[in-house]
């Protein structure tokens, strides 16, 4: 009673806790209506050109929350089946410093999971981009698929893939041009970097067995190092095939190989077992394998990673690889506080300027007026152009009007603006209005929320121009006339123009110049143009010549090869006209003459001339130079009318290294008005030249060049001419050959190709730099001295096996053989012992040693030498210069034990003449993976110890064969028993498995084998012989004396039954025994009748039943006899 009113009390304050909790839940919250969701916009792969199985690229999506969010708020982009991020790693959701929510890029997933803080709770209109590397890894079902679906927060977003059809198509694939190896951090698992070696088919077709490449690795930037793990070895077959190119892991035939890591993690050796057909030159061979961090965690950004692999038989490899973890995401957060107003400044991309950059600040003016007097403010604010939201710094009270309008900048010399343009951000708010055709917006503040609004204007470029400058200088030499200066200074002078910019004739035109100096303005020229001028012909002065002219600025000659850029400063560009008295020239005629050279035709010749008039010498024409290239000619400068001129060559300067010159020189000229004379003067060349002889001499002790030529090449060199190349090819040791003729002067750099030898060091000397004399041969003599590389072979004994410790003091005899290129480089017979190893040193590069024990000499005392389990033939390569490699014989040695049989008889053999005699016993055994039989004799009592000693462990199978009984015996199943223990193993069916124990070579295990005779079962019968006779008498009387049936009763017959008196075994009592038999009514009729039946014989009931028991004992007999018989013959 007392319980179930507890029960009521308690179930009725629990309803009133949950209707009270009810009534708590329902209470509504602040904002409850404003759903604090996340959107997510504009998701990009930042690739333009269509996507690539493989492609790495990036993916950015901008995210925002209108009504702000919460800590722990989440939201996740599901990437789809072909892109994977990269890695997995942590991205923060960033506003300069301030930390906003964190982003975990989880490429087991492949998901992007973003989780809001505390910082950006109470704020508006949060909102930022996320930005990950990704990668391609599946191409897309149809070639032409347009989206890629992504999951939003559980919705389905498509996105556009890039390229004018979309689609991911195959990879660009390739054949492997070199041996390589490279590794990369895996996508779903930070903490592990997927290695891969690439070999080609043609680089293992030297090696004749598996390859083996021994590996390293090792930490070479951060905290915490790698180690090699078992995960993800594969290696794989594939050949040019461009399915198997693009995907050999899963397209290629699978190999078998294996990884043995020693135990600190930080190298291994993997075995690439030989493919069937053999390594073959068409195909390529890639093997694949892991390691991870220490510490099983994901590895800090920037931890570098190295690994060095080699493979053995290969000299020249570069198989170095580093691999970094990079950061391969970025994130951004921003909000705005309730209360304020928000400004962003746009510009059309289609129509903004380049020169016009983004992030460009443009001022607007805040005007606040609140119904608070202390919030009125007027200030102004900086803008950036495309960039990011300008809020204001405080929040307002309800109803504040803020007031927004742009300052344009002014006399602006790049830029044209139009008027601004201002928007409400979102088109329905109605607290913005927009004024003076939207030069001014009016914020009103409300609901403590954020108001915004976009600035638009349309910003054009001002062309940029400037004013090019002429202006004319007359230069006059030999005058004084002044009448003639004054109107050459009054003359007009014209000057054509072309200016250009970017391949375009921007402006052109002619301009009109004084003689006096004074400037002429080429205005509106676009800065950057290159203008070049030209000065038409000016009018001819009556007995002076006009000489030319020259365009300068203050930087230096203007010309067309040179034009002038017109920058933003006005130059001024002088022309220069230069007029002298009458004038005639002369040339010189270069005449040419080669032999056995090149004529000299881009040679330049040197002239001095000397000019004098009416005695007198002309400074300006005395001593003076003049060239010409080639045969060709040269004019003189202008000399006055009337002198006369001698010119000379400058024989150094026409010498030609190599050649004899000859000059032949014409006389003197005289310069006249409207010709000119000319000088011929002629050289003859005749060219000088000699070789060289190259020699070879070898040092080559181990013959590793034998037989080999040798090949050459010159370039013999000299200043200012041209080079000239040669080859010697097939020189023989001991040998020379000769170069062609060359030119004398020229030296000769020799270098030889070819001559290096697999696995042997070159030294060559004496191949030093000849010059070649004129008609001189000069001898050169290369030696190469070739010293083979050489290893050294490690070998050692390892012992195995319960008998190990028998042969560890024992030497054992290795004979060792080792071939390089089908011929012995070394040979030999080595002693080692179990622990000491012994070196084969000075074997070459390429080797392949053979290791092989004698066997004959293996045997140790006490043990037997388990062959099987041994490893006599060993070989080691030697793959490079220096190393050491190893080489292990391996002997297993099992420990002997003795077995010995003993033989018991027991039963009715015991004693007689079956227990003295000789027992047959079979054992067979298996030694050293071969049967073995021995069958032996031993007698009752005796023991045999003539089986051979065995391994210990070794099972002896015991049968014996049977004795072959007789009536009178019968042979049991024999026994066997040991006193030592598990030794012996009695199978019950005659045989029994005897296991060799340790520690029996002295004293060996006793094995006793027992057999029992029995008389045969037959024999019991024997005694039931008689009663059978009794058990079967005549028919009984009946009942009353009366005779019944046809029995005859005659008198004094004997009744039927009865034995016969006489009859009866010693001490039996028939009459007892009949009594037995008979009912209580019967007893006095048998009694009544002893003496009647006294004195009459039975002959004939006795003897039948004894003739049948003989022959049931005859049949019986025969039928065990011919049982014992088949026993023993089986």
């Amino acid at each position: 009673m007392g319980k179930t009113v507890s029960f009521k009390i308690y179930a009725f304050i629990a309803s009133v806790l949950l209707v009270l909790t009810a009534g708590m839940m329902n209470v509504p919250t602040a904002h409850a209506d404003e759903e604090k969701t996340v959107d997510i916009d504009n998701i990009t792969i930042d690739q333009t050109t269509p996507l690539k199985q493989w492609d790495s690229f990036g993916v950015q999506w901008d995210w925002s929350a209108k009504n702000g969010v919460t800590a722990g708020q989440k939201f996740t982009i599901q990437f789809p089946k072909e892109i994977a991020v990269k890695g997995t790693f942590g991205i923060k959701l960033v506003d300069g410093a301030v930390e906003g929510g964190d982003c975990v890029v989880d490429g087991g997933n492949n998901q992007v999971v973003c989780t809001f803080n505390d910082k950006f709770e109470g704020k508006d209109n949060v909102h930022g981009m996320v930005k990950v590397q990704a990668q391609a890894i599946k191409t897309t079902e149809n070639s032409n698929e347009p989206t890629l679906p992504f999951q939003v927060n559980g919705k389905v977003v498509n996105v556009t893939l890039p390229g004018p059809h979309g689609g991911i198509g195959p990879a660009d694939v390739k054949v492997p041009e070199a041996t390589n190896k490279d590794g990369w951090f895996t996508s779903k698992d930070g903490s592990k970097i997927e290695w891969r070696i690439v070999m080609l088919g043609k680089d293992l077709a030297n090696i004749s067995g598996d390859v083996v490449i021994n590996d390293s690795i090792s930490l070479k930037n951060g905290a915490v190092g790698h180690k090699f793990i078992t995960d993800g070895l594969l290696a794989v077959e594939y050949t040019s095939d461009p399915a198997q190119l693009a995907e050999p892991s899963s397209k290629g035939e699978k190999l078998q190989v294996t990884q043995d890591i020693a135990a600190d993690g930080l190298t291994q050796k993997l075995t690439l077992k030989k493919p069937a057909g053999g390594w073959q030159a068409d195909r390529f061979y890639n093997v694949y394998y892991q390691s991870q961090s220490v510490d099983g965690k994901e590895s800090a950004v920037d931890t570098t990673v190295g690994n060095n692999a080699k493979i053995e038989g290969l000299p020249a490899q570069n198989l170095v690889r580093n691999v970094t973890r990079k950061q391969t995401g970025s994130g951004t957060i921003t909000g705005v506080n309730r209360g304020t107003f928000e400004v962003k400044k746009v510009h059309d991309p289609a129509t903004q300027p380049a020169e016009l950059q983004n992030g460009t600040k443009f001022t607007v003016n805040v005007d606040i007026q609140s119904p608070q007097a202390s919030f009125n403010k007027n200030y102004d604010i900086q803008v950036p152009l495309n960039g990011d939201i300008v809020k204001g710094d405080v929040s307002l009270p309800k109803d504040t009007k803020v007031t927004l309008t742009e300052k344009l900048p002014t006399n602006d010399a790049k830029f044209t603006y139009g008027d601004p343009k201002f928007a409400a951000t979102t088109a329905t708010d109605g607290n913005v209005e927009i004024k003076d055709n939207g030069k001014t917006a009016v914020i009103t503040i409300s609901d403590q929320r954020n108001v915004g609004v976009t600035l638009t204007n349309k910003v054009t470029a001002k062309p940029q121009v400037g004013t090019v400058k002429l202006a004319k200088k007359l230069v006059w030499k030999d005058s004084g006339n002044a009448f003639t200066e004054a109107n050459a200074t009054a003359q007009n002078f014209k000057v054509n123009y072309v200016c250009t910019k970017d391949g375009q004739n921007v402006k052109s035109g002619e301009v009109t110049l004084k003689g006096d100096g004074t400037e002429a303005a080429i205005a509106d020229v676009p800065l950057g143009a290159a203008c070049s001028f030209t000065e038409v012909n000016p009018a001819a002065l009556p007995g002076f010549n006009w000489e030319g002219n020259l365009f300068q600025t203050a930087s230096g000659e203007v010309s067309k090869d040179k034009p002038l850029v017109v920058a933003v400063t006005n130059p001024l560009v002088t022309l220069t006209n230069k007029y002298a008295t009458a004038v005639g020239t002369f040339k010189v005629v270069k005449k040419l003459n080669v032999s056995g050279i090149a004529s000299p035709d881009t040679k330049k010749f040197s002239f001095n001339y000397t000019c004098t008039k009416d005695g007198a010498a002309l400074v300006e024409h005395t001593n003076k130079k003049l060239e010409v290239t080639g045969a060709g000619e040269v004019v003189s400068p202008n000399i006055p009318v009337g002198a006369s001129c001698t010119v000379t060559e400058d024989r150094e300067s026409a010498k030609i290294d190599g050649a004899t010159l000859t000059v032949a020189e014409s006389g003197p000229v005289t310069i006249t008005a409207g010709t000119v004379p000319s000088v011929t003067i002629t050289n003859a060349y005749v060219k000088d030249e000699g070789d060289f002889t190259i020699t070879k001499k070898l040092v080559d002790p181990d013959k590793v060049a034998a037989g080999k030529t040798f090949d050459f090449a010159y370039v013999c060199t000299a200043a200012g001419k041209p080079e000239i190349k040669g080859e010697l090819k097939g020189v023989p040791a001991d040998g020379s050959r000769t170069s062609e003729k060359i030119p004398a002067g020229y030296s000769c750099k020799i270098t030889e190709t070819g001559a290096s030898v697999a696995n042997a060091d070159l030294k060559t000397t004496g191949l030093n730099d000849v010059t070649i004399v004129k008609n001189r041969t000069q001898t050169v003599e290369v030696t190469n001295a070739y010293s083979q590389w050489k290893g050294v072979v490690k070998l050692s004994k390892s012992l195995t096996g319960t008998g190990k410790e028998l042969a560890k003091n024992k030497e054992f005899q290795v004979g060792y053989k080792c071939v390089k290129a089908d011929k012995v480089s070394k040979e030999g017979k080595l002693t080692v012992k179990a622990g000491t190893p012994v070196e084969v040193k000075d074997v070459p590069v390429g080797s392949v040693c053979t290791f092989t024990e004698d066997k004959a000499q293996a045997t140790v005392e006490g043990a037997s030498f388990n062959e099987l389990d041994s490893t006599t033939v060993a070989t080691a390569t030697v793959a490079d210069k220096d190393a050491t490699v190893a080489a292990n014989l391996v002997n297993s040695y099992h420990e002997l034990g003795a077995v010995a049989v003993t033989k018991a008889v027991q039963g009715t053999a015991a004693g007689s003449s079956d227990s003295k005699k000789e027992y047959t016993i079979i054992a067979e055994w298996q030694n050293n993976g071969k049967p073995e039989t021995k069958e032996f004799k031993v007698k009752a009592g005796e023991t045999y110890t003539g089986l051979p000693k065995l391994p210990v462990g070794t099972q002896i199978t015991l049968k014996e064969k049977l004795p072959e009984g007789n009536v009178f015996s019968t042979w049991q199943t024999p026994g066997y028993t040991s006193d030592t223990k598990d030794a012996v193993k009695d199978n019950g069916d005659g045989t029994a498995i005897v296991t060799v124990q340790a520690g029996t070579g002295a004293k060996a295990t006793l094995v006793k084998v027992t057999n029992t005779t029995n008389i045969p079962w037959y024999w019991l019968l024997v005694p039931l012989i008689p009663l059978a006779g009794a058990a079967i008498p005549g028919a009984p009387a009946p009942q009353g004396g009366k005779p019944q049936g046809n029995a005859p009763q005659t008198p004094g017959a004997q009744a039927q039954g009865q034995a016969p008196s006489g009859a009866q075994k010693p001490g039996a009592n028939p009459a007892q025994n009949v009594q037995s038999q008979q009912p209580n009514g019967q007893k006095q009729q048998v009694q009544g009748q002893k003496a009647q039946n006294k004195g009459l014989a039975n002959t004939g009931a006795s003897v039948l039943w004894a003739i049948a028991g003989a022959l049931v004992l005859a049949v019986v007999g025969a039928v065990l006899v011919l049982r014992s018989r088949r026993r023993n013959n089986d």
